[in-house]
């Protein structure tokens, strides 16, 4: 879910029919199915694929053969949910081509580091992932395995902490340092678009998800210099992946809302490319539309970790960001 996309990025700054886990080496075609969650997993559009395009549910083969001609693959999570990690894993175990995979998880300070791996447990070991603050190395390593058994490069995309936080801190009226380029005459929306900057539109959803995330208890300027932060952080990634995929292809894994179409990486993105959103279904929800998968190219829809309430679970948490953002605020005022 969205929130916790939020939560995380506010607390680390300051196929058809039923489906039930993807085995990785199961090769092209229908994998054998063997979920690790079970919340819900018996609810109708567990296991199916929407694609946008065609306003109808594809199989697995369709969809992979769909990554294996893209020039740029978006793949979207909840951090932690293990079936998104096993998803993602299958899909990087088949592809047909070497390929540049880029990681939300790694940040610029880790660079050297993932450029030093050739295997999964020395990027864990390397990179000092277990200090990180994303969840354990073992939800991920499946990805890491995947992308370093096929001879694909991995590489650290994101923005490091420090820059983010001065960003945050930053007055509105003072440059971000963000990449540029001119938009073009493409309509936001559509596959391929190009906007350079956020439209209107997906700056007051971006905005309205970051509130919600946060259940209240984020002020309005920390709710604007979270925006600025997330569309900073999809354009740096943008930029990473293009510098270093060059000629291959690109794979970027990163949370739900970094792939979406309305507000997401897309909107910088100047070529073909799809997003493929990885979905938790939700009981009172059983149609597709439900969903608003028009965020998307494709929705590939999973059981649920948990029913636990965010806003509940991380009050406490999300109170303390709020005044340490206002503390710093003042301070930097001064």
């Amino acid at each position: 879910m969205k929130w916790c996309l939020f939560i995380a990025l506010g607390m680390s700054l300051l196929g058809c029919g039923p489906a039930l886990f993807i085995e990785p080496g199961a090769g092209i075609g229908p994998p054998a199915y063997r979920w690790t969650t079970s919340l819900h997993k018996d609810h109708p559009l567990v296991g199916k694929i929407w694609s946008t395009k065609s306003q109808t549910f594809v199989s697995i083969t369709q969809l992979t053969a769909t990554v294996q001609e893209s020039e740029l693959v978006l793949i979207g999570e909840r951090h932690d949910q293990p079936d998104h990690h096993r998803i993602q894993a299958w899909l990087i175990q088949n592809l047909k081509r070497p390929a540049v995979v880029g990681f939300e998880m790694l940040n610029e300070t880790q660079a050297e580091a993932v450029d030093a791996s050739t295997s999964a447990n020395e990027l864990a070991k390397k990179s000092k992932w277990h200090t990180s603050g994303w969840p354990d190395f073992q939800m991920y390593k499946p990805i890491f395995e995947a992308a370093f058994n096929g001879q694909h490069t991995v590489r650290a995309i994101h923005p490091k902490r420090s820059r983010l936080r001065a960003l945050m801190m930053r007055p509105t009226s003072q440059p971000t340092s963000q990449p540029t380029s001119q938009p073009t005459s493409r309509p936001i929306g559509q596959p391929g678009q190009y906007a350079a900057q956020l439209s209107p539109a997906g700056q007051a959803q971006l905005h309205r998800d970051i509130r919600v995330g946060h259940c209240g208890h984020a002020s309005p300027a920390l709710l604007t210099a979270m925006v600025r932060a997330q569309v900073f952080k999809d354009k740096w990634m943008v930029k990473k992946i293009e510098t270093a995929r060059r000629q291959s292809q690109g794979v970027v894994i990163a949370g739900n809302g970094h792939v979406r179409r309305d507000y997401g990486m897309p909107n910088y993105i100047d070529y073909p490319h799809i997003s493929i959103g990885l979905i938790e279904v939700l009981d009172s929800k059983k149609g597709a539309q439900d969903y608003a998968p028009e965020r998307y190219d494709f929705v590939w829809f999973t059981p649920r970790l948990d029913d636990i309430d965010a806003c509940e679970k991380y009050k406490e948490a999300l109170r303390k960001m709020n005044r340490r953002f206002k503390k710093k605020a003042r301070k930097g005022h001064h």
